[in-house]
């Protein structure tokens, strides 16, 4: 292949006699083209044009008859989906971003699930479509190019000390951000209310009252409860809540629980020493298998989730070594 350039490059020109046929069927115009190679030239050795294509001979004001007429379906395909790189050179060429700040743009959409990698294309889900759908009502200038590239450039200007950064934030704040978040805001209030009094009206309504303001109570479906849905008061008493008891039989509020103080137990220091700090190791008791069963461990390490400094014994079988290293 290399011999075969190197050779095309030093040859002649190729030379085509062209042609080019324009017909009339009433005020419809049709063009032919067609070529024939006279020298190859180069093309003897680099051989890049298309075959021949001979057209008839005709007369100027020449009637011409149909022979055949076809037609042929054709269907546009959409551009293809951006991959990782090709984001991150479409990002370079439009001015978004700068080289440090590529990786984190193209990883935040995936960790908040906006995108996912598929066959090496990102493609937009469900999430993302939606979120794309309510940028575009309600803050369409972020989603332009232009905009942030623009933003971008004054940034560099107040980089370089060409313009006041107090004076850039305070005029963009004024005269964009803030009319922009106002609307986008409206816009938030109006899709809760509205999704809020769609979901009120479809939910069944049940036949036990609310015990603070006596209205009808609402089902609301739930697959972690036992019955499939539990009560709630959606007339003004939203903080009324009624699950279903199979001990009493009957519909009732949520006990509330203990605080965290309250139901930890006062911690009791033993007489082994953690190995990596030194300080004496806390028990902590636990049941398991119906056995009770009690942990050591260091407060300060198990903040930091090392494993292999924690150490567990029994008090069912005492004479089995006692202290027992847990490694991970």
């Amino acid at each position: 292949m290399i011999w075969k350039r190197a050779i095309a490059s030093q040859c002649k020109s190729a030379q085509l006699r062209k042609a080019q046929v324009t017909t009339s069927s009433g005020n419809l115009l049709w063009l032919a083209r067609g070529q024939v190679i006279e020298f190859y030239g180069y093309a003897r050795y680099w051989n890049n044009l298309s075959k021949d294509s001979v057209l008839p001979l005709l007369q100027q004001g020449q009637s011409l008859t149909l022979d055949n007429a076809a037609s042929e379906k054709k269907q546009t395909q959409p551009p293809p989906r951006y991959s990782e790189p090709k984001l991150v050179q479409m990002m370079e060429h439009k001015g978004i971003g700068r080289p440090s700040t590529y990786a984190p743009t193209v990883a935040t959409p995936k960790k908040r699930d906006y995108v996912q990698l598929t066959k090496d294309s990102l493609q937009p889900t469900a999430l993302g479509l939606e979120v794309d759908a309510f940028l575009q009502k309600a803050l369409p200038d972020l989603l332009q190019a232009e905009f942030t590239a623009k933003m971008e450039d004054a940034l560099d200007a107040i980089a370089f000390g060409k313009h006041s950064w107090q004076q850039y934030l305070s005029a963009w704040n004024q005269d964009y951000f803030v009319p922009a978040l106002s609307f986008a805001k409206t816009l938030v209030a109006g899709a809760v209310s509205n999704n809020k009094a769609s979901v009120e009206r479809k939910f069944e309504t049940s036949r036990t009252k609310c015990p603070v303001c006596s209205s009808l109570i609402s089902k609301i479906p739930s697959t972690k409860v036992k019955k499939k849905y539990f009560l709630k008061c959606s007339s003004g008493c939203d903080h009324v809540v009624l699950f279903w008891s199979d001990l009493t039989k009957f519909w009732s509020a949520p006990q509330n629980k203990q605080s965290g103080a309250e139901q930890k137990p006062p911690t009791k220091v033993s007489s082994h020493p953690c190995p990596v700090c030194k300080k004496p190791l806390e028990e902590y008791s636990y049941t398991k298998d119906g056995q009770q069963k009690t942990m050591l461990r260091c407060f300060l390490l198990n903040l930091a989730k090392i494993r292999n400094t924690r150490m567990l014994f029994t008090l069912v079988q005492p004479k089995v070594g006692g202290v027992q290293n847990l490694g991970s």
